[in-house]
């Protein structure tokens, strides 16, 4: 028999959020296994009586995330050389164990994928003045630290399971971002009928709770309204403007050969600035 997984997306969190095509992956007999047990879809399980396993255990043991993405592909795998497995995330596109599962896949093993309710459904539901026009980019908190920072679109940071991890996304953030700006956090998802929370940016990691629903939406934030920079704001300013002018400190200058560089009245940056304080 060969390895066989069918990935569910469960949804962003409450079971009201299963589609028509989990609920018969979960209802067909293979055997579950769920990334999680905190998700509506675990509840809505134990309501059917339907058996089911987790990963939880692993998040006791791994050291890190990695490490963590790698033993659950691993524990994934050597389940579905036995039998077919479903396996359920919040989302598939954007699960690292999931990318971990395809890049540990043998060679006669498959995997089926089984779509459902996006998270940026929810999110935009439960925050209807997103800034759609300044552009999105949606990343899991695991894997912010791998994003290009660009404050000039939305943000929507997913999956802030732990008070560490909204610490670690709020450090991230303010590299560029205000302290006090203003951020929506979303808390844990117990229906779909959950409020967002209006707060600045330094009291991220300082909410009463915290589970894989949890989400941030940070709005844009143009270079001019910010005191901290990043490469992006440099390359919008070149766009902006004819011609513009990059400090890059008074070392010794380094010649580029552009003809005319000699002539009289052409000056290095740093001869220029020994001129002026003479």
């Amino acid at each position: 028999m060969h390895p066989h997984i069918t990935v569910v997306s469960l949804g962003p969190g409450p079971s009201e959020y299963l589609t028509l095509a989990a609920c018969h992956a979960l209802q067909k007999g293979d055997p579950i296994i769920l990334r999680t047990r905190f998700h509506g879809a675990a509840d809505w399980l134990d309501s059917q009586q339907i058996p089911y396993t987790t990963l939880d255990h692993l998040y006791e043991t791994a050291e890190d995330f990695s490490t963590l993405n790698q033993q659950c592909a691993e524990e994934l795998w050597r389940h579905a050389a036995a039998a077919p497995i479903i396996y359920g995330v919040i989302e598939s596109w954007s699960d690292s164990t999931v990318a971990a599962l395809y890049r540990q896949q043998p060679a006669e093993g498959t995997i089926r994928m089984i779509p459902g309710m996006s998270t940026m459904d929810s999110v935009m539901a439960a925050v209807p003045n997103i800034n759609l026009g300044a552009g999105i980019r949606l990343v899991p908190a695991t894997e912010l630290g791998q994003a290009h920072q660009d404050p000039s679109v939305t943000w929507i940071i997913t999956e802030i399971d732990t008070m560490i991890l909204a610490g670690q996304v709020k450090l991230w953030l303010m590299e560029l971002y205000p302290d006090e700006m203003t951020v929506s956090f979303l808390p844990p998802a117990h229906n779909k009928d959950r409020q967002p929370i209006s707060l600045p940016l330094f009291e991220v990691d300082q909410q009463p709770a915290y589970d894989h629903s949890c989400a941030l939406v940070v709005p844009p934030v143009p270079y001019m309204e910010r005191s901290k920079f990043c490469f992006h704001d440099m390359q919008e300013i070149m766009e902006e403007f004819d011609a513009c002018f990059i400090g890059v400190g008074a070392g010794a200058p380094n010649f580029q050969g552009i003809p005319g560089t000699t002539l009289n009245g052409v000056y290095s940056a740093s001869e220029y600035l020994t001129r002026i304080n003479l």
